[in-house]
């Protein structure tokens, strides 16, 4: 469940081995058409298949600057569970 927290044995717990980026989705339902929907997946260097996925639903303008500033790099544990914090915090929006 937390796999991402547990280091590997060769790393010194710093190491920047997680790689975010944004999968954008469709919406098909159209009292929802201003929203941005998607996955934030997440890759470890030693793994063929990405280990997580946060799921986002906003309609907040700033997530695109957000998501070009943390896209696309590599983060410690640490950087992700702020990542994941900002996008269910923030950047998850329940809907009816």
């Amino acid at each position: 469940m937390y796999k991402e927290l547990f280091p590997y044995k060769q790393y010194d717990g710093w190491h920047f081995r997680y790689y975010v980026y944004f999968v954008g989705e469709a919406i098909r339902n159209e009292q929802y058409f201003d929203y941005v929907a998607g996955r934030c997946e997440v890759r470890v260097d030693e793994e063929q298949y990405n280990i997580n996925e946060y799921r986002y639903l906003t309609k907040k303008k700033s997530f695109f600057k957000f998501a070009d500033f943390i896209e696309c790099r590599h983060y410690n544990a640490i950087g992700l569970w702020i990542i994941k914090m900002i996008l269910k915090y923030f950047y998850y929006e329940r809907v009816k």
